[in-house]
């Protein structure tokens, strides 16, 4: 199983489900979030969400109903991403 970790100003966001949709069209990844890891990852988040979530939330241990999307483009110098093996 992968997992994705999201990190910006030290502060470090994991989903233990997300999209790899690094091809030539898209150079990135997404995921669920429900508006409570929304708000409590605020920091790392914000500027990353689209409100037309659904599903699940992705982030490591929640279960809540997703709310937004979040995309992350592979090479976003504002943010770090990494993809691991759990």
């Amino acid at each position: 199983m992968k997992k994705l970790v999201i990190t910006k100003d030290g502060e470090k966001v994991i989903f233990d489900e997300f999209t790899d949709e690094r091809n030539e069209d898209y150079c990135g990844v997404w995921a669920c979030v429900c508006k409570d890891c929304a708000d409590k990852y605020r920091n790392v988040l914000s500027a990353h969400l689209d409100d037309c979530g659904s599903g699940c939330c992705s982030v490591d241990g929640c279960e809540n109903d997703g709310d937004y999307y979040v995309d992350f483009f592979i090479g976003d110098s504002t943010i770090g991403i990494d993809i691991i093996d759990a």
